[in-house]
């Protein structure tokens, strides 16, 4: 049987397994095709204990129309006949004892961790850094991106992509001019040729090629863009940082890093989580 109609039966052992077949035998609709069971708490507690999902009401229990089919299946509710049951035996050689359809334990083992030091598990945020945008040293300390606006350009190593569709460069993830998903090119920072990206060396000096290349790149221009398509002035106050220090250099969209000001977020650093009793 598929693991999603699977209940966990290694849960319980066969004397439980005995008396949840028998009350589910004597509770079967045969003309509704469906089980409705008395709240009763020792059955409740069975459910509970192998998580099978029901549901309370009016001091009936019901089952979902999958674990009604399921369990009239798998526990021959159409045969009123009660087979003789050994309650010492496993759970599941009682089961494919009944059933014709083959039962395996869902969830043999169960592994718990003991969670250390809650309290270091919070957010770490970048101080006053609300866009994964370069802007260069030449802006300063106070990484303001009106300073960069400021420069109208300004010099960036980032990486390069191209579009598969319409052949325009650049180093964002989507086409400006057709909207498709660009590809990453590597560059040679000798000759400043554009190669695919599995390629290793430049065809025309020789020298390894890199994913990312310094360029002059036109900030002032780009945020006019994105502000008017996004209805929106700067906000205050709004930082970016000097330079990307991952492997690929892709810079995030600045859209994020604005409605990020906008709505007084900052970017994560990471998320700190330790747990000393993991197993492995």
């Amino acid at each position: 049987m598929h693991p999603k109609y699977l209940d966990f039966w290694g849960n319980i052992d066969g004397k439980e397994l005995k008396i949840l077949r028998g009350v589910l035998k004597e509770n079967f609709i045969e003309s509704e095709k469906r089980i409705v069971l008395k709240n009763d708490k020792g059955i409740k507690k069975i459910l509970e204990k192998a998580f099978i999902c029901h549901k309370v009401e009016d001091s009936k229990i019901y089952f979902d129309e999958n674990t009604n089919y399921v369990f009239r299946i798998i526990f021959d509710l159409d045969n009123k006949k009660f087979d003789e049951i050994n309650e010492n035996d496993d759970v599941f050689m009682i089961l494919n004892k009944i059933s014709n359809i083959q039962i395996r334990n869902k969830a043999p083992y169960f592994m718990g961790t003991r969670m250390g030091r809650p309290e270091k598990s919070e957010r770490k945020s970048m101080k006053g850094v609300h866009t994964l945008f370069p802007l260069s040293d030449k802006v300063g300390s106070t990484r303001l991106v009106e300073k960069g606006i400021e420069f109208g350009k300004v010099k960036i190593d980032v990486c390069r992509k191209k579009c598969p569709r319409c052949g325009n460069k650049t180093i964002f993830n989507i086409c400006s001019k057709c909207g498709t998903h660009t590809e990453f090119q590597k560059i040679c920072n000798n000759c400043k040729k554009l190669f695919p990206k599995f390629e290793e060396q430049c065809s025309q000096c020789g020298k390894l090629l890199d994913f990312s290349s310094e360029a002059s790149f036109n900030i002032k221009a780009h945020i006019s863009s994105v502000l008017k398509s996004l209805k929106m002035p700067l906000p205050k106050k709004f930082k970016g940082i000097f330079g990307l220090t991952n492997q690929f250099k892709v810079p995030e969209p600045i859209e994020k890093g604005i409605l990020r000001a906008k709505n007084g977020l900052l970017v994560y650093n990471s998320c700190i989580y330790e747990e000393p009793g993991l197993s492995f």
